[in-house]
């Protein structure tokens, strides 16, 4: 995984664990370690993206839940990754 470790244990429920992720196929802009992620968040950032690149087929654009409140995964610092990323190409 790119990125350096987290700066602090991320736990991951039963339920989130039994569930396969889809690959991970968006490549950003700013390279791994030059973002000031962690692996987790960089890979995060990442799923945002790809995710938010997808059309769905009412034309809408398809969202993302990020449902890391609390866990000290630094939301908002993702959140301007994911527009950077977006807007900057």
């Amino acid at each position: 995984m790119a990125g350096t470790p987290h700066p602090t244990e991320v736990l991951e429920s039963c339920t989130i664990a039994m569930v396969n992720a889809p690959s991970v196929t968006y490549k950003l802009l700013a390279r791994p370690e030059n973002s000031g992620l962690s692996s987790i968040q960089y890979e995060t950032v990442q799923r945002i993206c790809q995710r938010l690149e997808k059309q769905l087929p009412t034309g809408e654009r398809a969202g993302f839940l990020l449902g890391m409140i609390g866990s000290d995964t630094r939301d908002g610092e993702l959140g301007i990754q994911c527009i950077t990323s977006l807007v900057i190409l």
